[in-house]
């Protein structure tokens, strides 16, 4: 059996089967989650491109590439697969961000051409609660965000 496999750059028409993967780990993907509801996968209005990749016809892996290049739930095919077009692209990202394993696979691949990194956070855990702190003050510096 063929299986067909290719990246490439995503369209609007592709929302549904974007967030699809990325409900697939809501919490790791919070942030790409949060852009893409708002924007859409227009690149002028997300901030970027969404890069995805397919297996089998099928969107398998996303790859978030704007400030931050984001791979997410990110096969080692298709972690190769973002690190080629990253390259062909040339770096525009400050920072790349996301779950260990395939950021820093998506890093070494990179790391020839764009140089060396000034800090690597290997082991940066990713916690949630589901309650408040009862025993912790907020900072009363901190606040919503308000047009004001």
């Amino acid at each position: 059996m063929l299986t067909q496999t290719t990246s490439r750059v995503l369209e609007p028409s592709d929302l549904d089967a974007a967030l699809a993967v990325l409900d697939r780990e809501p919490v790791a993907n919070a942030f790409v989650t949060s852009r893409v509801q708002v924007a859409g996968l227009d690149p002028w209005r997300l901030g970027g491109e969404m890069w995805g990749w397919y297996e089998g016809g099928m969107l398998t892996s996303l790859c978030y590439a704007g400030a931050n290049l984001v791979p997410i739930c990110a096969t080692p095919r298709a972690v190769r697969a973002f690190a080629d077009r990253a390259r062909r692209a040339g770096r525009r990202c400050s920072s790349i961000v996301g779950p260990a394993g395939p950021t820093a696979e998506l890093w070494r691949l990179l790391e020839p051409q764009w140089g060396p990194a000034r800090e690597v956070r290997a082991h940066q855990p990713l916690m949630v609660t589901d309650r408040a702190a009862e025993h912790v003050a907020p900072d009363p510096y901190v606040r919503r965000v308000r047009k004001d």
